[in-house]
């Protein structure tokens, strides 16, 4: 026996009533055709639509998460900050991966010529600048002691140099001192003065350098090769995240005030250069 099919009429605007004729109305186009917009479905339908509610809730976990992420994990410049002593150079600190290639001679090694001098020269000769009383506190200084200061006319401030370039000049001075008796240094201010008094600026020197190597200890793993003849050969050509140098020496190239003296005519070279042009930074001449 055959099913039978039921209808229903259809409600006519005679027999609807004011609020379904509106409801109704609000889903047609001015011609009568049911014809809606997405903007109409996702934010003017009158009646819920499901995934409405599933989307919201996806935008907003998506929002939290990318909220989380931005917070938890710093940028390398705000790590760099956290992790450091307050500095004006710390603004031109910024790293890159290096395999240090550290087999065989280099510019900087061998013994004493002109050029050797003039390339370690390069690497810490930079001089001082001033910086405000305000930053003593972050530097754990007190503004009651009687520190040196910059002239005003050349931005004034609580004279500073910078700790990176001390640590080389203490490499190099004792390179230089393994060294006295095959290279005259007796244009230096360092060997201007008794043997006893040059061997405690040695030591001074190695000291700061065992310090700086235990704070700051590099804890990367380097291996020992066997090279075809059975031998084992420390491999030292590890890979590390080194900042820029390049950066730092520009940095100071532009912000220092006072130039390095190393000489008495290098000193006389940078008076004359700030009686005619103050608040210019000057390339330091090299020896």
């Amino acid at each position: 026996m055959a099913n039978k099919v039921q209808y229903w009429s259809v409600k006519t605007s005679d027999n609807l009533t004011e609020r379904e004729e509106e409801e109704g109305k609000s889903h047609l186009s001015p011609e009568g055709r049911r014809l809606r917009s997405w903007k109409d479905i996702l934010f003017n339908s009158c009646q819920p639509v499901q995934w409405q509610g599933k989307f919201a809730a996806f935008l907003y976990i998506l929002s939290g998460v990318l909220l989380l992420a931005t917070s938890r994990f710093p940028t390398e410049k705000q790590c760099t900050r956290k992790m450091s002593t307050w500095s004006p150079m710390i603004e031109a600190v910024e790293y890159e991966w290096i395999i240090w290639d550290i087999e065989g001679p280099s510019k900087y090694t061998g013994k004493p010529t002109k050029d050797i001098e003039r390339e370690w020269d390069y690497l810490w000769q930079y001089g001082s600048l001033g910086i405000p009383e305000s930053k003593l506190g972050l530097l754990n200084k007190s503004r009651d002691e009687d520190w040196l200061h910059t002239p005003l006319e050349l931005g004034g401030g609580v004279t500073a140099l910078f700790e990176g370039f001390h640590q080389i000049h203490c490499l190099n001075l004792v390179r230089q001192y393994t060294y006295r008796d095959e290279y005259d240094y007796d244009g230096l201010p360092a060997f201007d003065q008794s043997p006893v008094k040059l061997l405690d600026h040695v030591e001074h020197c190695i000291e700061m350098l065992r310090i700086d190597l235990m704070c700051f200890s590099d804890e990367t793993p380097y291996l020992i090769l066997v090279d075809k003849h059975g031998e084992e050969v420390v491999h030292t050509n590890s890979l590390h995240r080194c900042r820029k140098f390049e950066r730092l020496i520009d940095w100071a190239k532009n912000h220092i005030a006072e130039p390095y003296n190393a000489t008495l005519e290098l000193k006389k070279h940078a008076d004359e250069h700030y009686k005619k042009n103050l608040f210019t930074p000057i390339e330091t001449p090299t020896i």
